[in-house]
């Protein structure tokens, strides 16, 4: 791979964020940003995730703290506020569709050549069929049982990394 390709990360981070919880580990970001980009130049780095709203205001400043952490070390926030449903239960919304736009976007303005998706989910099948579509390469990042046997089918089996095997 040249290296001068453009190459961004996309993460999807509640589709970590369980299964790290799942599995006893805490979920720290350079550790995975640095394992993902294997000495590889990296462009642009985005996470998504549900934002709930919170009325605690010492969680309030935490979490933007968190945030301006992150912006710091290079990774950009796209928050998506979740949706109340009855009950006033909050359920995430629109963050996997947020992330798939963002890609298209910027395969579709030719700002990226590679992009590496982190999440395992199916629903972003057909995202990657339109990347190969336009010539681009993507790469998966998943842990092993929650990779989507659809994503799995639709990458090369070199562009699939399963992050079980850096974390043991």
């Amino acid at each position: 791979m040249s290296n001068n390709k453009r190459i961004m990360i996309f993460i999807d981070h509640n589709n970590l964020f369980y299964e790290y919880r799942r599995l006893g580990i805490v979920f720290k970001y350079i550790p995975l940003v640095r394992i993902i980009s294997q000495e590889r130049s990296i462009d642009k780095i985005f996470t998504y995730m549900g934002t709930e709203y919170l009325r605690d205001r010492k969680r309030i400043v935490n979490r933007e703290k968190f945030f301006q952490l992150l912006k710091r070390k290079g990774i950009t926030v796209r928050k998506i506020p979740l949706v109340e449903k009855p009950g006033g239960k909050q359920k995430e919304k629109e963050v996997d569709i947020s992330l798939a736009i963002d890609i298209l976007d910027f395969a579709f303005k030719n700002e990226l050549d590679r992009a590496i998706l982190v999440s395992g989910d199916g629903d972003f099948r057909p995202v990657i069929k339109r990347l190969q579509k336009y010539n681009k390469e993507i790469e998966i990042w998943s842990f092993r049982n929650t990779l989507s046997s659809r994503l799995k089918q639709t990458v090369e089996a070199g562009d699939i990394h399963y992050l079980d095997d850096y974390l043991s």
